[in-house]
């Protein structure tokens, strides 16, 4: 394509998440391929009569606030309905817990408009023709309203207000700069505000044009021979006076204004070119994100190919609620992703959160793929499943002249996605097996689950033993659970019986074993237990000596039996047991 500006994909993860947002961008403004840009293979070309002809500052502000807005709690709380229909059902007919309700949603309808970032948003609003805008004096007024008819006529239309295309639009990025874009782009340290997008009494479309938009116009007014700086991202030549640090972007460099000493002979090289740093303002629509979460699935084959990948991570499903390590694992064993089948090279995941205080990697190469599509199954049988650990730093409790007691904190964490991050980050499935075993059973839980998650750990471990170490899991499995039956008899499928708890120290026995990879102590507590009921012991226990691995699996499958109790629910029994 002549006349147009050329972005190349590969060099970082910041340039591929701006590129697919910039293709975002264009779809979603109607931009035509073969007239305002072009694609191929890693190369974007994007028209220059395309970006001189369009008002792109304005268009970026209405298509990031229509791109993202439905993940912000502004969407939410404008869209709830629960105040309309309690007027339709009629507020005097409210039980008291309803009224409540009632009450903390108007309560967090206030809070949250009369926030400074919003009063701040009014003043703007108020500098633009034809715009009527909400006023702090509006929302103080509905907080003070105690006639219930009234304080109603006074919400909706505040809600009206908000609910114009203007308003709206300026409202949702407001939030979005203090949410969503404060993952990539840094804030100023007094002010709490980022810079490059939000300046005190200018409106946003104007910041953006001045730190993005008119200094890539200006660049391409000059020549050539005039640009004696370096871009550090694409390496293309670029003039000194729009050079700009790329300390705008988070978790990237010092300020290259105060850190001189950090760089060779004290000159700070860390710049970009207008090119660059206009693609990299797109990067938060290159993400997809869950809730505060947001990830990039950096596949570098070819453009279309990352934009196919992403896409599919963008789309809805019927399980929103989950969580940004599902929305991953759907995208990559997805039947829509043929791309990942050609994959060559590794493939970067890359998260970042309000919980996180640096970009999160990961890296993911096409034998895990088919790993992950192999284990799918197993997956599910996690995907409601939480455990609480007790945390390790127990905090002392003042008792008022006694001495100090410590009390036991407790988190719970999703099952389903720490499973992921000892997958993704490679680490042994094993070890988690015995953490989650010692767990379930200190607490007497249910761990037929687990049985899920050896299965996983012999699809990551086993290799081309696979199938057969499988086998051995089945035998071992139906041995252990033979034994149970052996010892508890009509028992055997209740897990608080009082036999029951006299086998549990047995088995957390075996477990601690196991997992220090002790086979000699192992097979002779196996032997013991056998020995004192007078049972035959099964010959698969035989198989523990060939190989490190197939100990694993059988001690891990025998124990997963001892303690396997059928679980019952609408008087089916539960068949997720592997």
């Amino acid at each position: 394509m002549e006349n147009a500006i050329k972005v190349e994909s590969g060099s970082s993860f910041f340039l591929s998440a701006g590129i697919c947002g910039v293709m975002t961008f264009l779809e979603k403004n109607k931009a035509v391929q073969g007239i305002d840009y072009e694609v191929e293979d890693q190369c974007l070309y994007i028209s220059i009569d395309y970006i001189k002809n369009n008002n792109i500052p304005e268009m970026y502000v209405s298509t990031m606030a229509d791109a993202l807005g439905e993940n912000t709690k502004f969407y939410r709380i404008v869209n709830d309905r629960y105040i309309d229909n309690a007027y339709k059902k009629g507020v005097q007919n409210l039980d008291k817990d309803e009224q409540k309700t009632l009450s903390d949603k108007y309560s967090e309808f206030i809070g949250k408009f009369s926030q400074s970032r919003y009063l701040s948003a009014y003043k703007l609003l108020e500098q633009k023709d034809g715009v009527q805008t909400v006023t702090e004096a509006m929302i103080t007024d509905l907080k003070k309203c105690d006639d219930a008819d009234l304080k109603y006529q006074k919400y909706k239309n505040i809600v009206s207000l908000l609910n114009q295309p203007e308003v709206k639009k300026t409202l949702i990025y407001t939030e979005l700069i203090y949410t969503n874009f404060k993952l990539f782009f840094a804030e100023n340290s007094q002010s709490k505000k980022i810079s490059c997008l939000c300046k005190s009494e200018q409106n946003y479309e104007k910041t953006y044009d001045d730190n993005f938009f008119s200094p890539l116009l200006e660049e391409l007014k000059i020549e050539d021979k005039k640009k004696t700086a370096c871009c550090i991202e694409c390496r293309r030549n670029v003039s000194p006076k729009f050079k700009k640090a790329f300390t705008f972007l988070s978790d990237t460099a010092d300020d290259v204004n105060r850190k001189k000493s950090y760089y060779w002979f004290c000159k700070s090289d860390a710049f970009v070119c207008p090119v660059c740093a206009f693609i990299y303002s797109f990067i938060p629509l290159g993400f997809a994100f869950m809730g505060s979460d947001a990830v990039f699935i950096n596949n570098n084959s070819s453009i279309k190919d990352l934009q196919r990948v992403m896409n599919t991570c963008k789309a809805k499903t019927e399980d929103e609620n989950g969580s940004v390590r599902r929305r991953v694992l759907r995208t990559l064993t997805s039947e829509k992703i043929d791309a990942l089948n050609n994959v060559m090279s590794n493939i970067q995941v890359i998260m970042n959160s309000s919980d996180y205080s640096h970009f999160k990697f990961e890296v993911i190469d096409k034998d895990m793929v088919m790993k992950l599509q192999k284990g799918k199954k197993y997956l599910s049988y996690f995907e409601n499943k939480k455990i609480c650990f007790e945390k390790q730093d127990k905090k002392p409790v003042s008792t008022k002249g006694k001495n100090k007691v410590l009390k036991e904190d407790k988190k719970s964490v999703s099952v389903y996605d720490l499973v992921l991050d000892y997958i993704y980050e490679k680490r042994d499935l094993y070890y988690l097996l015995d953490k989650l075993l010692r767990t379930e059973i200190d607490k007497n839980g249910n761990i037929n689950y687990l049985k899920g998650l050896l299965r996983l750990a012999i699809i990551f471990n086993g290799g081309a033993e696979m199938d057969n170490l499988n086998e051995k899991v089945n035998l071992a499995f139906l041995a252990g659970n033979n034994l149970r039956k052996a010892i508890l008899g009509n028992d055997a499928d209740k897990s608080d019986s009082e036999d029951d708890n006299r086998l549990r120290g047995f088995v957390y026995r075996l477990v601690n074993l196991s997992s220090v990879g002790d086979r000699e102590q192992f097979m002779d507590t196996v032997v013991r237990i056998y020995s004192g009921f007078s049972l035959t012991m099964p010959s698969i226990f035989k198989d523990c000596y060939i190989s490190d691995e197939m100990f694993k699996a059988i001690a891990h499958g025998f124990i997963l039996g001892l303690k396997y109790v059928p679980y019952k629910k609408d008087n089916k029994e539960d068949v997720n047991n592997g």
